[in-house]
């Protein structure tokens, strides 16, 4: 939850409020090398963000977004949401 970003020149990770806008958000520049990686903890309010080697299904329920899950079946994979109410503003940990 504490390190979404990684640093642009080295590849290490970044303590959560520690990354500049040179420093890609970790999803977009993983190579898959552990497989296909589903994970919350990083509110995607347009719907699930979705990478080449990761997908994120934080929908921002807390914050009046959608709950979100993704099925994984024999047919491949599909979302489904639900509306929420807002419990908390963005920035609440």
């Amino acid at each position: 939850m504490r390190t979404r970003f990684v640093d642009a020149e080295t590849g290490k990770f970044l303590q959560l409020g520690k990354e500049t806008e040179a420093d890609p958000f970790w999803a977009d520049v993983f190579d898959g090398r552990f497989g296909h990686v589903v994970f919350g903890h990083q509110p995607f309010m347009d719907g699930p963000g979705v990478f080449p080697h990761a997908t994120g299904v934080d929908t921002g329920a807390v914050f009046g977004g959608e709950l979100t899950a993704l099925v994984v079946d024999e047919d491949g994979r599909e979302f489904v949401s639900v509306p929420s109410r807002k419990f908390a503003e963005p920035g609440f940990h």
